[in-house]
């Protein structure tokens, strides 16, 4: 079982740590620089997590999706595709057959 929380934002880190299974690992993709409180102990000792990052772009790409975005780019024009959470194993296929552009997973129907 894994999560991989995109987003950065804290309340979402947390929840990570929540709905991760036991033996499962945690990936931080999104940029946070502010604290968020864990219990060491609940949240990932007793359930045996593993936690890690992972980061893709440079300050500098950031910066220019930043200018972009500024500018009136609206990057929802980049999803291609749109699953529900509970299929993510089939967009995730769609996704590595090279058959989709971004892809968007939803709680929502």
């Amino acid at each position: 079982d894994a999560v991989m929380e995109c987003s950065g934002n804290g309340r979402a880190q947390k929840h990570a740590l929540k709905i991760v299974k036991p033996q499962g690992t945690v990936v931080f993709c999104g940029e946070n620089y502010s604290q968020i409180e864990i219990a060491p102990s609940q949240d990932i000792i007793h359930k045996e997590v593993c936690i890690t990052g992972a980061f893709y772009f440079t300050e500098n790409d950031f910066h220019n999706m930043c200018m972009l975005y500024e500018r009136g780019f609206d990057p929802i024009k980049l999803v291609s595709h749109r699953f529900p959470l509970h299929d993510a194993q089939k967009a995730y296929q769609c996704f590595f057959e090279g058959n989709t552009g971004k892809v968007l997973l939803t709680d929502r129907a």
